[in-house]
């Protein structure tokens, strides 16, 4: 998980990122975002809204395995929903998400 979070500190300080679930679906409209990721603990209506704007602007959309403290910690700013607008980014945060599931699925 630590490198999920400290890749995501990249992803903002190379400016790739859109902060928060306003920037994230305008993102998501504009087809700039290619992976929307939301915190463990961000509320149902927040989850349910990144969901279905990825489902709707066909981008993949992933819940981490952490806080909204975490995430925020790890990208320097508050928030629990994030929309990564870098293809590279995006494939290298899902690859990282997918190994964080086979590793927890294994235990």
């Amino acid at each position: 998980m630590n490198k999920l979070l400290s890749t995501f500190g990249l992803v903002r300080r190379a400016a790739r990122l859109s902060i928060g679930l306003n920037e994230t679906v305008s993102s998501a409209k504009s087809g700039a975002a290619k992976l929307i990721a939301y915190a463990n603990d961000v509320s149902k209506k927040t989850a349910k809204e990144a969901r279905f704007n990825g489902t709707k602007y066909n981008i993949p959309s992933i819940k981490i395995d952490c806080t909204m403290e975490e995430l925020s910690a790890a990208i320097g700013v508050k928030a629990g929903v994030v929309a990564v607008n870098d293809k590279g980014f995006a494939e290298k945060l899902y690859s990282l998400y997918e190994l964080t599931r086979k590793d927890e699925s294994a235990i």
